[in-house]
């Protein structure tokens, strides 16, 4: 192993211990939700002081950002790992489907993350230490898209109620700020791709295959609809898409979500539609026009 790559006792010693931070954190989450993690509880559950959690995350927001990030990673893997399972022969149409079908499976695995990602208000536990002492400030973990910086505001949804729509910021509460999608970011500049980004790129790409040979570009709406869906295409940084492609992207988007949400939340318990059924009716009315053109 070249020396210069090798890791020293003191950065695995680290590594092992921000692991067992995530795994012990998610534990928590997965439990009682994302209102229940709080830097005192982690430190219980890991038999450590909160003074030494506090070297790895300097805040329970900071902390919160980036199992945040991680969470969104755990979503995107699943939906680009449904598209390797339909494998190369199978129609842009049906690839979509495998996505979507693994959007919803993931959350239902996960319900307490996705809550975490979409919806749960995850305002800091009094008692919590809002950001650590001048001595305590932990570095940024590499590879995090959301800091927490003055104010402990993070780029990852922390506190919002809804989902941001990718490319799209959305006020969170609290004075909290999150940002969802491409385009300025806080964290990581211009151009940064989160996850996010990158689930909604991998459904463009399977909606531009799916809709090649249908001639119409708009989304038959009205001329300042598709101006403004050219405009988040360029913010996706897609502006080679069609007004109707960009259509089509968001309507699966927030047309899943907003089933999957009703789904957790048991309002669909009663119902004699069940969730597979609606997300099928949707994609059916989204998709086949789209083939057809």
């Amino acid at each position: 192993m070249d020396n210069g790559q090798a890791l020293t006792r003191r950065e695995r010693l680290r590594s092992q211990t921000l692991e067992e931070i995530r795994d012990a954190s998610f534990a928590i989450i997965d439990a009682d939700g994302g209102h229940a993690l709080s830097i005192a509880a982690l430190a219980r559950s890991m038999a450590m002081s909160a003074p030494a959690v506090y070297r790895y995350f300097p805040s329970r927001d900071a902390l919160m950002a980036h199992l945040t990030t991680l969470a969104y990673e755990q979503l995107t893997t699943a939906m680009t790992d449904a598209v390797a399972v339909a494998g190369s022969g199978r129609a842009p149409q049906t690839k979509i489907r495998f996505v979507v079908e693994a959007y919803r499976g993931w959350a239902l695995r996960h319900p307490r993350r996705y809550a975490m990602l979409f919806g749960e208000q995850t305002a800091a536990v009094p008692g919590d230490r809002a950001a650590a002492g001048p001595g305590d400030r932990a570095a940024a973990v590499p590879g995090d898209r959301a800091a927490a910086g003055s104010g402990n505001r993070a780029t990852a949804v922390l506190g919002d109620r809804a989902a941001a729509v990718p490319g799209d910021r959305a006020t969170a509460g609290s004075g909290e700020r999150a940002v969802a999608g491409s385009g300025e970011r806080a964290a990581g500049g211009p151009g940064t791709r989160t996850p996010l980004d990158r689930a909604m790129a991998l459904l463009i790409d399977l909606m531009v295959a799916a809709t090649e040979d249908a001639p119409r570009e708009s989304a038959g709406g009205s001329p300042e609809l598709d101006s403004r869906l050219k405009a988040w295409a360029r913010i996706q940084g897609r502006p080679d898409i069609t007004p109707r492609v960009a259509g089509a992207a968001l309507l699966i988007w927030t047309r899943v979500h907003g089933i999957v949400g009703l789904e957790l939340t048991g309002m669909l318990d009663d119902h004699p539609l069940d969730a597979e059924m609606l997300i099928n009716l949707e994609l059916d009315s989204i998709l086949d026009p789209a083939g057809r053109g």
